[in-house]
């Protein structure tokens, strides 16, 4: 028996806050290519931090992402509670990077720091938002039918 696909549309939140947090690291990531103004790469980086940390309580909450996850597909769970815990390692990874940002002295030293810094927290968000798509995926669109 397969599982329905979920239409309900109560995905399209996080969707939505996926691509905007991606968003906001594109323009981060460019400020730092660029090597534009470091307050302004501080700037992106604590309204980044802001909206990241909001995601992840919203994901977190009742009834939120991982919620509806577990609801629909119980065997998950170790693999979301595994997810959760990525967020505060997340979080650390997002302080780091805000005090070396205050610690700027617009050196290539600096920029090349805070690129690295920032191109490690980047590969970690981009595999952890695909591990999140995974487990919809698996949760909603798998068919874990009967072997009759």
């Amino acid at each position: 028996m397969a599982i329905e696909l979920d239409t309900s549309g109560k995905f399209d939140p996080f969707v939505d806050e996926h691509e905007a947090l991606h968003e906001s690291l594109r323009k981060l990531r460019w400020v730092l290519d660029e090597c534009k103004s470091p307050r302004e790469a501080a700037q992106l980086l604590a309204e980044f931090s802001d909206h990241a940390r909001a995601h992840f309580v919203h994901e977190e909450q009742p009834d939120g992402f991982f919620d509806s996850v577990v609801d629909q597909a119980p065997r998950l769970k170790t693999r979301a509670d595994a997810l959760i815990q990525e967020h505060s390692v997340m979080s650390t990874k997002l302080v780091e990077l805000a005090e070396l940002a205050s610690d700027c002295t617009d050196s290539d030293e600096w920029w090349s720091a805070f690129r690295d810094g920032f191109e490690s927290f980047w590969q970690s968000f981009c595999q952890h938002e695909r591990l999140e798509n995974d487990l919809v995926q698996e949760a909603f669109h798998d068919d874990i039918g009967s072997k009759d």
